[in-house]
């Protein structure tokens, strides 16, 4: 916050790498409530929210109020507390006029004396003057009881923009691990439900009005008492310039009363409208998670259909490779039974022939699994190397189902989360198809399943 031309979206451009528009003179650019990208700041999430200020060119102070105050009080309503408050004033300012003390005392009756802890006191614009001068225009600033010292006293800081990145985050970091607290025109309109006129800045408006609709009754009697006293001295266009400053005097009053008449109805309007646009907002949102939600649980049951079936299938082939198994230790003890009542083969003979029939039966490469017959050399039984290959290989399998299910019971757990809050990751579905897809490659390599 703070008066226009203070730099506060050219503060909030930099710090949050935003393009807010900017003005280049006193003329505000800035006409209602804006809110720059979200950005990260020390693994936080922050959004700056910049507003016009109360010496708008283009807008009245009721306008202005009623813009910033439909902002904070639904906001205040949905949950949604500040961090903290940034007030921008140029420290290029030869002095401090009454546009800023009004504009600063606005600010304060905005914020309360509760929330002036969360309250940062921003000078800029350093670079347009000597540093000598800006440091006394500081000092001056900081024990003026009509300006900062009051607010200072209250527990607000006051810290110095230098147009750089490194002191627009140093500003912010300075809020950030505040305790979020309520403005009071926030428990005013929210907790108290008082009517925007009769809030602390509401009042102060009000009584700005008042004196400047008295100033203008003032002046329409003046014009009125000297058209009185020029009535038939005065040439005719005299008289007709007096009558219509007279009449300009009294429609701007009449304007003002109408403005301060209507200004409570007109928050309720805006509020109303911003209102159905947040749950207009809130429902379309709605609809979208409930459809992402039920898109993503359709994903998630075929995945788990799909990881059943791949479940059964390695069961499958574990159960083909455990009967391999069972067989060539089957044939393995056939072999030998035989082998010890063959011709020519005695108990102190046994292991001779043993070898032989070891050697014999590595030279023909075959794999030995079936079909021997006892023979004078030993029937060919399977391969010892060949079954512990066999074992080694169902062992790797179970080792890699045993891994495969633990990924997927993992992935199936984050895939539920993220169910339960609605925020369905990013190509997770395509990821697990591509887990799944290296996963069946390798074990084929592996086994050569076809």
């Amino acid at each position: 916050m703070g008066a226009t031309g203070s730099g506060k979206s050219t503060f909030i451009n930099l710090a949050a790498g935003s393009s807010l528009a900017t003005g280049s003179g006193l003329r505000s650019c800035t006409d209602r409530v804006q809110l720059a990208p979200p950005f990260g700041l020390h693994d936080r999430s922050v959004t700056l929210v910049d507003t016009p200020g109360f010496d708008d060119s283009a807008q009245s102070d009721t306008d202005i109020l009623k813009i910033i105050a439909v902002f904070l009080s639904t906001t205040y309503e949905r949950g949604t507390k500040l961090a903290g408050i940034v007030y921008m004033h140029r420290i290029s300012d030869t002095r401090v006029g009454g546009t800023s003390r009004r504009n600063f005392k606005l600010f304060r009756e905005l914020c309360g004396t509760r929330a002036l802890h969360n309250v940062v006191l921003v000078t800029n614009m350093w670079g347009a003057v000597d540093a000598a001068v800006g440091e006394a225009r500081e000092a001056e600033l900081s024990t003026d009881n009509m300006f900062f010292k009051p607010v200072l006293d209250k527990g607000a800081r006051l810290m110095r923009h230098t147009n750089t990145l490194g002191s627009a985050h140093a500003i912010l970091e300075a809020v950030l691990d505040l305790e979020p607290t309520p403005l009071q025109i926030q428990r005013e309109l929210v907790d108290q439900d008082m009517d925007i006129s009769l809030t602390a800045a509401g009042v102060a408006i009000g009584r700005d009005l008042e004196m400047q609709i008295k100033q203008l009754r003032q002046s329409a009697r003046e014009a009125r008492s000297q058209l009185l006293i020029t009535n038939g001295e005065a040439d005719q266009d005299a008289e007709e310039e007096l009558e219509e400053e007279e009449t300009e005097l009294c429609g701007n009053i009449e304007h003002l009363e109408n403005k301060w008449m209507t200004f409570p109805l007109e928050y309720k309007q805006e509020k109303a409208k911003m209102d159905q646009m947040l749950d207009a907002h809130a429902e379309h949102a709605r609809r979208k998670e409930e459809q992402a939600e039920e898109r993503y649980q359709r994903e998630v049951s075929e995945l788990r259909v799909a990881l059943v079936r791949v479940d059964k299938d390695y069961e499958k082939k574990m159960k083909v490779i455990q009967r391999l198994i069972d067989q060539n230790q089957g044939e393995q003890g056939s072999s030998a039974d035989k082998t010890s009542t063959a011709d020519g083969y005695s108990s102190a003979d046994e292991p001779k022939n043993e070898s032989k029939g070891e050697n014999s039966w590595r030279e023909t490469g075959d794999s030995g699994t079936k079909g021997h017959k006892s023979s004078s050399v030993p029937p060919k039984p399977s391969d010892p190397e060949e079954l512990r290959k066999l074992k080694a290989k169902l062992k790797r399998l179970q080792e890699e189902l045993e891994e495969s299910r633990r990924k997927n019971s993992e992935h199936m757990k984050r895939a539920e989360e993220d169910c339960r809050k609605a925020q369905r990751p990013s190509g997770f579905f395509e990821n697990m198809v591509n887990v799944m897809d290296s996963f069946f490659k390798r074990v084929k390599r592996i086994f050569g399943f076809n």
